[in-house]
């Protein structure tokens, strides 16, 4: 819905920025380090030749109306970065971490998220239901390893005015040996779930006609560039969601 992702994703954001602006204005002696949460889905739909994805890749074809919000905030965080620190101000520090398919405990298992669906419906005895058979490739990355890259770019002096990936490939041989096993598609994705549960069905089912359109085919993200900061993935796939799996199961 264009309305309520551009009030979710831009304008909330704009509004936000303003404040920051105001506020290192008027005390310009002050420091202030922005990280601001974008998404893969920022570079829309992409041809798997162009994969792993990296910082600098230029969207052709965006796929919803998330897609082109969370860009446009994108760039006006680093806009008021630079307008800052042209006007002086240089205790301001903005920097975006394009976060991929974020899983662990405490996700709501109504985000309709991937991970969080399909162990839903194995421990409420449904069939997963695969859009398209599930061939399609995804990044994963648990919600601890998120955490330590976003604090990492807080806290880092060299990340000013710069986009960050998040996801498990280090260059275009990551593809063939990702960080942790944490690149795969959707159908191992859910057999790796119904292994650990014990139990569950997994079926195919073609794409649902409002989603076909949106699909953005395979997709994942080089993170050579925070990788030379410090930062790769500690969780292997199987381990964060025998993790997450554990919590759920632990409650009501």
């Amino acid at each position: 819905d264009l309305i309520f992702d551009s009030e979710i994703n831009l304008i909330c954001q704009t509004l936000f920025l303003e404040a920051c602006r105001q506020c290192m204005t008027e005390n310009p002696e002050k420091s202030l380090s922005i990280v601001y949460a974008g998404t893969r889905d920022q570079y829309g739909k992409v041809n798997f030749m162009d994969l792993p994805l990296k910082e600098d890749f230029v969207p052709k074809t965006f796929t919803d109306y998330q897609s082109i919000s969370k860009r446009a905030a994108e760039a006006h965080h680093m806009m008021l970065y630079s307008s800052l620190k042209e006007q002086g101000i240089n205790g301001i520090k903005v920097t975006s971490a394009r976060i991929t398919n974020t899983y662990g405990p405490r996700q709501s298992l109504d985000c309709g998220g991937a991970v969080p669906t399909f162990i839903k419906k194995i421990l409420n005895g449904s069939k997963i239901e695969l859009w398209g058979g599930g061939d399609v490739l995804r990044d994963f990355n648990h919600v601890d390893d998120v955490i330590d890259a976003l604090i990492l770019l807080a806290e880092s002096d060299k990340t000013g005015g710069q986009s960050y990936n998040l996801g498990c490939c280090i260059g275009k041989d990551g593809m063939d040996t990702p960080v942790g096993g944490n690149l795969t598609t959707i159908k191992n994705l859910a057999f790796i779930i119904r292994e650990i549960i014990g139990q569950g069905d997994v079926m195919g089912i073609p794409y649902p006609k409002e989603r076909a359109s949106i699909e953005p085919g395979h997709c994942c993200s080089d993170i050579s560039k925070i990788a030379r900061l410090g930062w790769v993935p500690k969780h292997s796939l199987k381990k964060g969601l025998e993790m997450t799996i554990e919590f759920y199961k632990n409650q009501e």
